[in-house]
């Protein structure tokens, strides 16, 4: 999803966006604009204690967010996606053991780690 924040004020402002979603999982959220990408943060949503009482479809978590540094009298777009669970620069494989179990080994530059399944 994009987002696109609005700064009518004529000097830099900076804000802190909530928005409503349906997981607890973590989102990446990248700065876009003329510059390459500035920001790439993951955020986790937190539920809301907050439930209107008219409605069963509000969203039960809320995602919150800095823009940071934001133009005078501009728009800055942001893109919003789920977080990767395995993060570039990992490898994950699957083998079976000597002793006939499932393993998956999730190893990168610095370290291994391997599960049972």
């Amino acid at each position: 999803m994009f987002v696109v924040v609005y700064n009518a004020l004529g000097s830099n402002h900076s804000s802190v966006i909530h928005l409503p979603v349906s997981t607890d999982k973590p989102f990446d959220i990248k700065r876009l604009g003329t510059n390459p990408i500035t920001t790439i943060r993951a955020a986790y949503p937190v539920f809301s204690s907050f439930q209107s009482s008219m409605s069963t479809l509000s969203a039960k978590y809320i995602l919150s967010f800095d823009t940071g540094p934001l133009q005078p009298v501009g728009a800055t777009v942001f893109q919003i996606t789920p977080a990767s669970i395995v993060e570039e620069g990992t490898h994950l494989t699957e083998e079976v053991d000597t002793e006939g179990l499932d393993v998956v080994t999730a190893s990168n530059a610095l370290v291994s780690a391997g599960f049972d399944r």
